[in-house]
């Protein structure tokens, strides 16, 4: 089913992605930072943004369910139980279940961002168990056992409750993270991928190791090297790839020989960086938007682009028009 699942990925040639992200307010009581984000959260129209993919015939879309900012947007009872706190930061609504059943009326997929481990924030790191080396230089390259099992535990209960409404889990900050995730002993990359597909076996996974691909990732252990069961790349690209002349293959990046199986995909944003403001407008003209699409296509290859948002989870009338002009040279090459 998974392999039926990478073909249908690789043929749907390109989809769109919303880092929908808020933070902890500086100064304020987790009462005020939690309303803050559940009066965001509740109103974001899924019925009005699914309209517009499927009038942009869109049709896959990405949406985080938190970052690092250690806000949620979806109930998570291990979470909160690990947290110990009276008060979540995880959203009262199941932003990505209600997205989901917006998206399923116009057979439109949703697939989920997170990044390999919990955010850093004093709170959510005590209760995590930080060590005094992680706090200091953020999660990097330092094996933690127990901070890794309680955020498997938090995936799988999110893997639970979405089930199949999820077709595919974008994870990020792995290449930071090779102590944990390519260890030879579990946890690992294996109990990591166990969790996400907790509630759909069939999910695909990617996993972000930076605007390398995670075939970089395998030269650090033997563990990485063994494990082929990564289903897409996860593709980040900046935009000095772009003005490097799209050297993807002198970086591992797009060398097909490499993939193991992966379905060849690409994660670049539209706006001015990933989460923009809609008012700073678009970074590519969209003529280099819609070429740089076909390129990857034309090797085999999906494409993935963030884009900025309005208030209500809808995309911006400027934005509106540079898909359009994406999703109808996509077409007409299919033709």
């Amino acid at each position: 089913m998974r392999e039926k699942a990478r073909q249908e990925l690789a043929g749907m040639r390109f989809g769109l992605f919303y880092h929908y992200l808020d933070g902890i307010g500086a100064g304020e009581t987790r009462e005020q930072t939690a309303a803050r984000w559940n009066a965001r959260v509740d109103s974001f129209d899924v019925s009005a943004l699914a309209r517009q993919l499927h009038e942009l015939k869109v049709p896959y879309f990405f949406l985080t369910i938190g970052q690092c900012t250690g806000l949620y947007c979806a109930p998570n009872e291990t979470f909160d139980r690990i947290m110990g706190q009276e008060v979540s930061f995880c959203a009262k609504r199941d932003l990505i279940s209600d997205l989901s059943d917006a998206l399923a009326v116009y057979g439109i997929k949703l697939g989920v961002y997170l990044p390999h481990c919990p955010a850093t924030d004093p709170t959510t790191a005590a209760a995590f168990g930080f060590t005094e080396e992680q706090l200091k230089n953020g999660p990097t390259f330092v094996r933690n056992e127990p901070l890794q099992r309680k955020w498997e535990a938090c995936i799988a209960d999110w893997s639970r409750r979405f089930g199949r409404k999820v077709f595919a889990w974008w994870i990020d900050g792995v290449g930071v993270n090779t102590a944990s995730m390519f260890s030879i002993t579990e946890p690992n990359y294996d109990s990591f991928t166990r969790a996400i597909r907790t509630g759909n076996p069939d999910a695909l996974v990617a996993l972000n190791g930076g605007i390398y691909r995670s075939e970089e990732l395998r030269d650090v252990s033997p563990k990485a090297q063994l494990n082929a069961d990564e289903d897409f790349t996860a593709g980040e690209v900046d935009i000095m790839m772009f003005a490097d002349g799209i050297n993807w293959e002198g970086k591992r990046m797009m060398n097909r020989k490499a993939l193991n199986g992966e379905v060849l995909h690409m994660l670049s944003y539209l706006g001015q960086w990933w989460g923009a403001p809609h008012t700073q407008g678009p970074r590519l003209n969209d003529r280099l938007a819609a070429g740089i699409t076909e390129y990857v296509n034309d090797m085999g290859g999906v494409v993935t682009w963030d884009l900025p948002f309005m208030p209500d989870g809808t995309i911006g009338e400027e934005f509106v028009e540079q898909v359009r002009f994406i999703s109808e040279r996509v077409r007409r090459n299919e033709q």
